[in-house]
């Protein structure tokens, strides 16, 4: 795709406020991969998903004309603003731009569409059990150690079925996109329930992470 959208929320931003943080940031987005690929480097072999790039802090500070210490701590500061996950692979970093399908959505919702449609042709022939294994199979690649008590009962409300009809609660639904659902799922289930350990936040963040690293919002 030869274009991205921007917020126009970006012009109340930090980033905004400052010229090369604003073309850094930009540059980010317009480096990311729009589909998954594979790359060698120093002879390593790295898959790179679409929203993600990965490159040297030396690579990024010659391209940004600046130190590679400036290049951390900008990262550093995206990072901790929720616009990126940052992740050392030893020789190079790998940067997922958060929210990626903010910036090319239009094909997003194209694919959510086909999914939504690959769905309900499939409830018009499976039976209620095989539609829930449908349902379950692309749930699974969200459900870590640390969340899979928040993924069932997930799971649990969303494949109620209706007492009018055999239709599960998720297939009523004119649109529906597992990793957005998740991410306002997991939002929610951490402003109402109170801490009882930090592990809450981890919680929600590893959550976030693996929404973020699907693809699917």
């Amino acid at each position: 795709m030869s274009f991205i959208k921007i917020n126009r929320k970006i012009f109340d931003h930090w980033v905004f406020d400052d010229a090369w943080s604003f073309k850094a940031w930009i540059d980010l987005i317009g480096m990311a991969n729009y589909e998954p690929s594979q790359c060698i480097i120093k002879a390593q072999k790295f898959t790179i998903q679409r929203g993600e790039l990965i490159r040297s802090m030396l690579t990024l500070s010659r391209r940004w004309n600046c130190s590679a210490t400036k290049v951390r701590t900008f990262l550093l500061m995206l990072e901790e603003d929720g616009m990126v996950v940052v992740t050392n692979e030893k020789i190079a970093t790998r940067i997922k731009i958060a929210n990626y399908e903010d910036y090319q959505g239009f094909e997003a919702k194209q694919e959510s569409q086909k999914n939504r449609k690959k769905i309900a042709e499939k409830s018009q022939k499976n039976t209620l059990e095989e539609r829930k294994k449908v349902f379950r199979d692309m749930l699974s690649s969200f459900v870590t150690d640390n969340n899979r008590e928040m993924c069932n009962d997930f799971f649990r409300y969303w494949t109620e079925t209706s007492m009018k009809s055999e239709k599960m609660r998720f297939e009523m639904e004119k649109v529906f996109d597992i990793g957005r659902r998740l991410s306002t799922w997991a939002r929610n289930e951490k402003k109402f329930t109170p801490p009882v350990a930090d592990s809450s936040n981890d919680l929600y963040n590893n959550v976030m992470r693996q929404i973020n690293g699907s693809g699917s919002r």
